[in-house]
């Protein structure tokens, strides 16, 4: 089976609810990376990788709510996937979203 940064698609699948996001498991096995953009789990991985669960499908809908929000105000369509242009290389991003570094 095919595998991603050490994850089954099985895995990955079910971790990040993709079937309650109304995505079969055939179409996800045939595009997992573009199915997991699509759906609003593009950092699914990344946060799998940090022994992290995927955001419930509750907070993709909200995250969804609020990039709508976000491009009505007049900013970019896709605030997650921008390039990081600021000065702090030594912060982790995920999904282009800087993430709390806890000592």
């Amino acid at each position: 089976m095919e595998k991603i940064h050490g994850f089954t698609l099985t895995e990955i699948f079910e971790h990040a609810s993709i079937s309650t996001l109304d995505v079969s498991f055939e179409l996800f096995c045939s595009s997992p990376v573009t199915t997991l953009q699509l759906v609003g789990q593009c950092d699914a991985i990344d946060i799998m990788s940090a022994r992290f669960r995927p955001l419930l499908p509750v907070q993709v809908n909200l995250r969804r709510t609020l990039e709508a929000q976000w491009q009505l105000e007049g900013n970019p369509a896709e605030p997650h996937r921008r390039r990081n242009t600021t000065h702090q290389p030594d912060v982790p991003m995920v999904c282009g979203h800087r993430i709390a570094l806890v000592a």
